[in-house]
């Protein structure tokens, strides 16, 4: 879920309050309708917050398969004197993004995956003292420096060296703090992706987009929002593609998404007078939308449940991007208990996953940076 990784600037940026501000609109915001933050812990002790880094880097050293490993150093110089044990962390295979100011030679080049230059900006989360890592367990830890004139520069016990940190597990927050950090290092963190910017990390010509969507009006889907179908639109507008609505809402237990002897229709992609002949209303009505707009529409109608399935729908189909609604990153039980949950795609093949959101627009999802290939 989208969350701003900066401090406010109506409050002073170096004093605690700041960072106490932001990780209250971090609960507001992760939590959307559900549970408050879990997991979590103030630290005010560099001491405490060196001894949960180390912990961090042992973990992952006893469990290191397929493993990303977050980390600020703040300035490439920290990186020099950790650089023997970040050394042994990537001989072991864990991928290693790292994060400060000033340029990293080729030296570095053992120690870590990436290495993103940034400027220098007391008030964003890229500039701090963090690890971050998603596996083997989710744990999320930020030691925001609030120092005047020494940010970035001396060692943590020199006199005037300040820090306010926290750490948690929850996965709102480190899968949310993950996207932030791998905007940032693709050149995205300033706010939503536009279609321009997203047909050129994909590097090859858009030609057909996939858009989960629901057979239900806007009153009834809490999922699907008006400004996904209208941004939808815009986007295959601006990349002159065929959309592709795909009903997710089609694969029940309990009901075919037709009449007797419609169950074949689940294994192509169908034109408006078929979804309404067979009594798909709401979704002949949202393709109606797009063909009035002058886009080419198609609906496929999900064959099972799951959104493994809808990826592998979209490989077949040679869909270069497939957009969903954010509330499949944090669905509810039912949903997640069928699969219908964006971690619980396992192989996004060669689509790439984009998130919409309300009021936002188009961003990263939390997996396609692993396929933005040509």
């Amino acid at each position: 879920m989208y969350f701003n990784w900066k401090l406010s600037k109506e409050l002073p940026e170096k004093e605690e309050n700041g960072v106490r501000e932001l990780v209250l609109r971090m609960d507001q915001s992760l939590r959307s309708d559900g549970l408050p933050i879990e997991g979590f812990e103030f630290i005010h002790s560099t001491k405490k917050m060196l001894g949960i880094t180390r912990e961090i880097e042992d973990e992952i050293k006893k469990n290191p398969s397929d493993v990303t490993l977050y980390v600020g150093f703040q300035n490439i110089d920290k990186l020099d004197k950790e650089i023997n044990r970040y050394k042994e962390l990537r001989s072991m295979g864990i991928r290693i993004n790292a994060y400060g100011i000033n340029e990293a030679s080729e030296k570095y080049s053992s120690a870590i995956d990436n290495w993103t230059k940034i400027s220098e900006s007391p008030e964003n989360v890229e500039n701090q003292w963090f690890l971050v890592v998603e596996n083997p367990s989710p744990i999320a830890f930020v030691g925001w420096e609030i120092s005047d004139d020494l940010f970035a520069k001396g060692k943590l016990s020199d006199p005037g060296k300040k820090f306010q940190g926290f750490a948690s597990s929850d996965i709102r927050v480190v899968r949310s703090l993950m996207q932030h950090l791998d905007s940032v290092r693709l050149g995205n963190a300033e706010g939503p992706d536009t279609a321009e910017k997203i047909a050129r990390n994909i590097g090859r010509d858009v030609e057909k987009i996939i858009i989960v969507t629901q057979d239900k009006s806007a009153d009834e889907s809490t999922e699907i929002s008006e400004s996904l179908i209208n941004d939808a639109i815009d986007m295959c507008l601006e990349l002159n593609a065929e959309a592709m609505l795909y009903d997710i809402s089609a694969a029940s237990y309990f009901v075919k998404p037709g009449p007797p002897g419609s169950g074949e229709l689940t294994k192509m992609p169908l034109d408006q007078n078929t979804i309404r002949n067979i009594g798909r209303v709401h979704l002949a009505n949202q393709m109606e939308r797009f063909t009035n707009k002058g886009v080419n529409c198609k609906a496929l109608l999900a064959p099972q449940h799951g959104l493994q399935t809808l990826m592998d729908v979209a490989s077949k189909e040679s869909a270069e991007i497939v957009i969903l609604p954010k509330y499949y990153e944090y669905p509810r039980l039912l949903d997640r208990i069928v699969g219908n949950a964006l971690s619980q795609i396992e192989n996004t093949s060669s689509s790439n996953l984009i998130v919409h959101e309300e009021n936002l627009g188009f961003r990263s999802s939390y997996i396609d940076q692993k396929t933005l290939v040509a």
